[in-house]
């Protein structure tokens, strides 16, 4: 309290020039120490993009490619169950046969991603189930605790090549 009204104190001495500039010099230090931290905030929000764009937005193609190619596997599903006409139960089947091989690199590729993406260091060298592997893993995962290995979602059977 004794600063402040010292401060008060001898700003008040101050003829109206120097006022002035005080205040300015204030006015520009407070403008400067925003600046800092926007720049400061700007990096860290531009650390974070880029972490987006390497290692989800790759995975978000994937997982686009992967929904068209079930879609259309489901679609043509409807229209063979749908048809009376043997004929085209052959062309159906060959058209689903076609879309689920497409549908196999991108998830191939979205699990490649995902597992490179992830803490290998958090994984102890061996994979043999033991209570060293769950602990160490559930230091990254808390789900390791109950797998060994955290899994990723998995495709109806028919879907699988």
């Amino acid at each position: 309290m004794k600063i402040l009204s010292a401060t008060m104190a001898a700003f008040g001495r101050m003829n109206v020039g120097r006022q002035f500039a005080a205040g300015f010099a204030v006015v520009l230090l407070l403008m400067a120490v925003l600046g800092a931290v926007a720049l400061l905030s700007l990096g860290q929000a531009d650390e974070r993009a880029r972490e987006l764009e390497g290692k989800w937005l790759a995975g978000v193609g994937h997982l686009a490619e992967a929904r068209a190619a079930i879609i259309e596997m489901r679609d043509l599903e409807i229209k063979h169950s749908r048809t009376d006409d043997r004929s085209y139960h052959s062309e159906y089947e060959e058209k689903f046969a076609e879309a689920r091989r497409r549908l196999s690199p991108p998830l191939a590729a979205y699990k490649a991603l995902w597992w490179a993406k992830t803490k290998p260091s958090c994984w102890p060298p061996s994979t043999r189930a033991g209570a060293s592997t769950r602990s160490s893993a559930s230091r990254c995962w808390p789900w390791a605790a109950t797998r060994s290995r955290p899994t990723l979602p998995t495709l109806p059977m028919a879907l699988h090549p």
